[in-house]
């Protein structure tokens, strides 16, 4: 990978409502305008317009810290309304070169309008 490549989560269930074994998400990363798939890999969009963005530090375990404040607390106090997109999660930094206690990830919750 390249210092420009950028790893992207995709998740399409709520791990609240939906079994363990029936969960769907992608694992992402950016290519080149020219790339080709091949193999067992496909190339997906990621749909542009309004995210909330919410960067959380702490083990990838600690996530539903993040998605529980965007959900319970600022989403309801905001006037802002869910787009019907899943959400995703950028991670910043990777697990391999800083302990899990520093690990970055951005979650982003897609937003009307």
């Amino acid at each position: 990978m390249t210092p420009d490549t950028r790893s992207i989560g995709i998740f399409y269930d709520d791990p609240a409502s939906v079994p363990e074994a029936e969960l769907r998400a992608a694992a992402c990363i950016t290519v080149a305008d020219d790339w080709t798939p091949s193999s067992d890999l496909t190339e997906m969009d990621i749909e542009g317009g309004r995210y909330a963005r919410i960067v959380h530090t702490g083990p990838y375990t600690e996530l539903k810290t993040a998605y529980d404040w965007l959900y319970q607390t600022w989403l309801p106090s905001s006037a802002e309304e869910l787009r019907d997109l899943p959400c995703l999660e950028e991670y910043l930094n990777d697990p391999r070169q800083v302990p899990a206690k520093d690990l970055k990830t951005a979650v982003l919750m897609p937003l009307a309008g």
